[in-house]
Parts: C-alpha cells; sequence; structure tokens
C-alpha cells in the first residue's frame, strides 16, 4: 500500500469521524471509534 493511498484512507476515516461528531457524537465516542478502526485495518 502505497503512502498516499494510505492517506487517503486516513482522510476517508477522519471524514466519517467528523460527520459523527457532527449527528452529536462526544470525542471519547470518535476515540473509540477511531481505535475500532485502526485495529481492523
Amino acid at each position: 500500500m502505497t503512502s498516499a493511498f494510505k492517506l487517503m484512507k486516513e482522510k476517508k476515516v477522519f471524514n466519517i469521524i467528523t460527520n459523527l461528531s457532527a449527528f452529536g457524537f462526544s470525542p471519547l465516542v470518535q476515540m473509540i471509534i477511531f481505535a475500532f478502526l485502526k485495529i481492523i485495518q
């Protein structure tokens, strides 16, 4: 996997988390989701 692709994927994940934030998810929930996504990647 190239770093550019990895960066794109990271940005996509970040965008998802940002969108969840807009729905009222707390920062703690965002951190848990982000950690979970890191594990499954």
